[in-house]
């Protein structure tokens, strides 16, 4: 979990187990992205439902070249672990 101004949250690293076949789209979306662009960070809600598959109010996804991280608040914590418990196996960023 991760702390900023007393918000507490998760932070996964995801990679394509973990999204379900989304992860076609998020390729879609990095092989349109400039060649001088390193990330996208996502903010909307739909679109950061349509790249994860994961419905949430707040949150953010960085897409990157070298992998895509999911951030939400504490009242999604459990939901994206269940979602994503793979990744929990793997690597889930909790302070």
């Amino acid at each position: 979990m991760f702390t900023f101004d007393s918000v507490r949250g998760i932070i996964i690293q995801l990679n394509k187990n973990h999204l379900k076949g989304r992860d076609i789209m998020i390729n879609k979306l990095l092989s349109a992205m400039p060649a001088r662009l390193d990330g996208m960070l996502i903010l909307s809600e739909v679109n950061r439902r349509y790249f994860t598959g994961f419905p949430s109010s707040d949150g953010v996804l960085l897409v990157t070249r070298g992998g895509s991280v999911f951030l939400t608040d504490s009242r999604y914590i459990e939901e994206a672990l269940l979602r994503f418990k793979q990744a929990y196996k793997d690597k889930v960023y909790k302070r």
